[in-house]
């Protein structure tokens, strides 16, 4: 049993300490778009203060592509990669530890880990499909409307830099898209977030789900906030079962190189199912897709037990 203290002072302190959790962690986010805002305008002329400035600047851009992959590399770098690394290096130098662990049958959890993860895209498929459907009621029309312009705005971004040419023009799309945030994502969600609050609460359970909440929220795009807060759940048990950060970093990757793959594959008419919909999915299958991913899951945690990295 997770000891969680449930005396009212017990449950004020984690409430306060989640809270702290949180402010750091927009804190941090605001003061790495800050310096990434900064650094496009001095280096590259890239200037934007609202999500309209930026609609249009990609409009009036003749290399629109780069502009955003431009964008979103500086922002995630400094982000998601140097802010939580001055982080640690001030505040929690023992993270780092953590992320470089002698893993007992670490080949065997990555493999796990790839399987697993297949056996969960048809629910989450499901879920995409569910979540974009999701109507506020009429007393929210302009919180809805602000969750819909943020979406379009998402949309725009993923449309611009999906297709890709060349090898080249690959790698950096790959690079972008796929391995920074892969790496950086984890780095804070898992590595960071998800540490403190398992301190703070003394329940790995708690800390993952919590985690998976602001993971899928600060990304603020509230059509896909399900199967996004779905996938960080899955990436904090991934972590927290297996004692290593780089098998978590490798299915992020993972998923978010399969997205743009298959994204681009879809504009090129090279597949002719939608990757963002279940409609070519017979439910069946996702009955029996959900059957095997929980038989994994049960043997990826019951291996974990036997290795002695969770009890």
């Amino acid at each position: 049993m997770e000891n969680i203290n449930s005396s009212g002072s017990g449950i004020l302190e984690k409430t306060l300490g989640v809270l702290i959790v949180f402010l750091v962690l927009i804190g941090s986010m605001l003061i790495g778009s800050g310096l990434g805002h900064i650094l496009l305008k001095e280096v590259w002329g890239i200037s934007f203060n609202s999500e309209t400035e930026l609609l249009n600047l990609i409009k009036s851009s003749p290399d629109p592509k780069s502009l955003i992959l431009k964008s979103q590399a500086v922002n995630a770098i400094i982000t998601f990669l140097v802010m939580p690394l001055i982080y640690m290096a001030i505040f929690r130098q023992s993270y780092f530890k953590k992320f470089n662990p002698i893993t007992k049958r670490l080949p065997f959890f990555l493999i796990l880990s790839i399987i697993i993860f297949f056996m969960g895209m048809p629910l989450l498929a499901y879920l995409v499909d569910w979540n974009k459907e999701m109507k506020l009621p009429s007393s929210l029309k302009p919180l809805q409307d602000w969750m819909e312009n943020s979406e379009n705005l998402a949309k725009v971004l993923t449309e611009t830099i999906i297709y890709y040419k060349d090898n080249t023009s690959f790698v950096v799309t790959l690079l972008v898209v796929a391995l920074i945030p892969g790496i950086g994502e984890e780095l804070v969600f898992r590595g960071v977030v998800q540490n403190e609050l398992k301190d703070i609460l003394k329940s790995p359970t708690l800390a993952i789900w919590i985690t998976g909440f602001l993971f899928s929220f600060i990304h603020f795009q509230f059509f896909g906030f399900f199967p996004r807060m779905f996938l960080g759940v899955l990436f904090g048990y991934l972590y927290y079962w297996s004692g290593n950060i780089y098998v978590s970093m490798f299915v992020h990757f993972m998923n978010n190189a399969l997205t743009l793959i298959l994204a681009n594959m879809y504009k090129q008419k090279d597949i002719s199912f939608n990757p963002d919909s279940s409609e070519s999915i017979p439910f069946y299958s996702v009955v029996v897709s959900l059957i095997a991913f929980s038989f994994f899951i049960y043997l990826y945690q019951r291996n974990s037990k036997e290795a002695g990295i969770t009890k």
